[in-house]
């Protein structure tokens, strides 16, 4: 209603700063693809940061799993809601998920996906320095995906960790 008095808040505050990173669940289920894009034109490939809000049962099939405090909740479709009365309680999708949601459903360049999902969560955690892109001097952890954003090799400190089809 354009007559009610407008009072600027804490999101106002947050959309106003420049010194503020914003943690995004790129779910789009906690988010919808319109916000998200509306966070990422916002805030940028430089504050922008990609998370998954992800639960026990992320990356398994759909089914059912107690929460810490023994409630039951229900994972599919990314989200995870509780047996009870479907309150979305979390998510379950993977960061590779999330990488791909931001290109496909966000029409994000995927190397600033990779900024979203890597490079700014390093920094925000103070391990910028080596960690969270691929430069002389930094550890190399990385995961390859294919063309439908699935992991196929896993690097740690530039050794590979995990290969797709090799067995473990």
């Amino acid at each position: 209603n354009p007559d009610w008095p407008w009072k600027k808040g804490l999101l106002d505050a947050i959309l106003a700063s420049d010194r503020l990173d914003a943690e995004v669940v790129c779910d789009l289920v906690h988010v919808r693809r319109e916000h998200l894009r509306l966070a990422i034109d916002r805030f940028g490939p430089d504050r922008l940061i990609g998370i998954t809000d992800s639960l026990q049962g992320a990356g398994l099939e759909p089914g059912e799993f107690p929460m810490t405090d023994g409630r039951m909740m229900t994972t599919r479709d990314g989200a995870a809601r509780l047996v009870a009365n479907g309150t979305l309680v979390g998510s379950v999708i993977t960061m590779n998920r999330a990488f791909a949601n931001l290109v496909e459903a966000c029409g994000v360049d995927p190397a600033d996906a990779a900024r979203f999902t890597s490079t700014n969560p390093a920094r925000a955690m103070g391990v910028g320095h080596e960690l969270g892109s691929l430069e002389v001097g930094k550890k190399a952890n990385l995961a390859v995906l294919d063309k439908k954003y699935e992991c196929v090799a896993t690097y740690i400190a530039g050794r590979k960790v995990y290969e797709k089809g090799t067995p473990s």
